[in-house]
This record gives C-alpha cells, structure tokens and sequence, in this order.
C-alpha cells in the first residue's frame, strides 16, 4: 500500500513538473532571444542609419532606380531574339480537285494533301535601334530619377537623424523630471515626519500635516506618470533606431553634457545657404523630374527608326525517325 502511495506522488510530482516547463518555456525562451542596448547619441545615430525601416526603403528605392537607368540604357543597344516550331499533323487535311488536272479521268474528282505530317520552323532576329527621341529622353529621365532617389535618401538621413536626436532628448528628460521628482519626493517625506512629531508635541496644527501630505500625494502622482512616461519615450526611441519593442535599451550619455555640446554648435555654426538646403535641393530634383515626363511626351512626335535582320529556315517531312547507333569495340 505504502509502495503504491509512494509511486502515486512521483508521478503527480512528474506532471507538475511537465506542467511548470510547459507554462515557463516560451517565457524562458524570450528572454533568451531578447537583445540588451547600450548606446550614446552617437551610437544610436549610427544603429538608425543602418537599421531604420525608411532608410532601408530609402536605399532600396535607389537600387530600384539603378536597375530601370540601366534596363533603359540596355533597351537601345542590339536585340537578339531567337524562336522555333514544331508541328505534328496527326489527321492531314485533304483537298478535292479535278482528277483531269493531274492526268486523271475528266469528270472525276481526287483527294489532295497539300501538307505534311512533320513540320519545324527556326527563325533568329536581330533589331538595332538607329533613333527615337523617346530613348534619348528615357536614358536622360532614368539618370534624373537616379538623382531624384539619391537625394531623398540624403534627406531622409538627416529627418531620421533629427528623429533619434529628439527621441533621444526626451528619454534623458523623462529621466530627469523622475530624478527631481525623486528627490523631492525625498524631501517632502523627511519634512512630513517632522511636522507630524511637532503636531503630536503640540508645536504645529492639523493643516499644516493635512497639506503636505496632498503635495506629497501630488508629486507621488507625477512620479508615477513620469515613470510612465519614460517607457513610452524609450519605445519611441526603439522605433526610430529599428530595434524590438522586446529588447533592452538603455542610454549612456547625460543630458547636461549634451546641452553644452549642443550650445558650442550653435554659436560655432555657419550660416544658412539656401543652395546647400537639402528641401531646396530636392524641390529642383523634382522639377528636373517634371521636365523628363514633358519631354518624354513631346519625345513621341519624333520618328523611330529600326534596323532589323531576319533569318529564317523551315523544314518538312513526311517521317520522323530517330536512330542511334551503337558500336562496340
């Protein structure tokens, strides 16, 4: 009897261990594949160049481009096509005529095939193009757009910079509203003691502990969304630099040693160019595109010239037979 107990609570003591690794083993395997980040401002600028989803699609635009200038490019140079044929007449059709015109009986009609039971075609063409305005203005339309592509992907850069940079700003903020409210919330607590023992010696009055208990309460409140907060600021900031909402992220610089950074910059910076304004270099890349799509219409009133060469040979037969021929030596 004691034999069977003892075997009853190993075996319940199996399942609840099955089920404890069933319940904790998908937990247990995303911590494993969960990823740890430490970086400066810098640091992150450098993950987003690399990793952000619109500067991946901005890169991939431009590889796009590359490839349709070079299709256009290769739609003017010689096309060589090549095609072949093969019929087999399993029912040959027959035509009725005078049996007189080949010899025959007048009066008298006879059965006439006029094709065969095999037939194969082989043709090769060769095309040159000589001109068409549309080519021209293709190939100069596909290097603008290349252009096009290449500068977006610049601005693109630079808005996903300014994006890290603030996002990276606001968690160190975030930060530092949570360090003031802490230690405030410190101070608030030592002076609430203190005015509570002077109310229980008599030396203070009920309001004055009724009052700072609700500022207590209030920056309590603030900590709270401030911590909140933080989380969220640190999420965006994820979204912008490409990584898992899952991963791990934390910030190493201070916000104090930015702020200086940032002000011997500003009063070190160069003056505003509008030529080297990359909004304004865009918006005559696009006009350049523009024009591209105006020519290339007005390009289809021009004439087309095409120079093409030909070859074709045919074959006919009444039998198809294959043979092969085996020699030992």
């Amino acid at each position: 009897m004691k034999k069977n107990q003892n075997q009853l609570t190993g075996n319940l003591f199996t399942v609840l261990g099955l089920l404890l690794v069933y319940l904790f083993a998908p937990q247990l395997r995303a911590q494993e594949d969960t990823n740890s980040y430490r970086y400066s401002l810098e640091e992150a600028v450098q993950h987003a160049m690399q990793y952000n989803y619109s500067i991946i699609n901005s890169g991939r635009d431009i590889q796009a481009s590359v490839k349709k200038k070079w299709e256009t490019i290769a739609s003017g140079l010689p096309q060589i096509s090549a095609q072949s044929n093969y019929q087999n007449n399993f029912s040959i059709q027959q035509s009725i005529i005078p049996a007189e015109l080949f010899g025959g009986t007048p009066g008298e009609f006879m059965a006439v095939a006029f094709s065969t039971r095999h037939s194969a075609t082989a043709s090769a063409t060769l095309e040159q193009l000589i001109f068409d305005g549309s080519y021209i203005v293709g190939v100069k339309a596909a290097k603008t757009y290349l252009d096009f592509y290449e500068t977006s992907k610049k601005k693109t850069d630079i808005e996903i910079k300014e994006q890290v940079i603030n996002a990276y700003g606001n968690v160190l903020l975030t930060q530092e509203n949570i360090a003031i409210l802490e230690r405030n919330k410190a101070t608030l607590e030592k002076n609430k003691f203190e005015i509570s023992e002077n109310f229980k010696s008599g030396f203070t009055e009920e309001e004055d502990v009724e009052q700072i208990s609700i500022t207590l309460a209030s920056v309590n409140s603030s900590l709270n969304n401030a911590r909140r907060l933080e989380q969220i600021t640190i999420n965006m900031l994820k979204l912008v630099l490409g990584i898992d909402l899952e991963d791990k992220l934390e910030v190493t610089d201070k916000l104090e040693d930015l702020t200086m950074a940032n002000l011997d910059a500003a009063i070190t910076g160069s003056e505003f160019n509008v030529q080297s304004n990359i909004d304004y270099k865009l918006g005559v890349k696009t006009k350049n595109k523009k024009d591209c799509y105006y020519n290339r219409k007005k390009a289809r009133l021009y004439p087309h010239f095409l120079q093409a060469f030909r070859l074709v040979t045919m074959g006919l037969t009444t039998s198809l037979s294959l043979q092969a021929e085996i020699k030992c030596g």
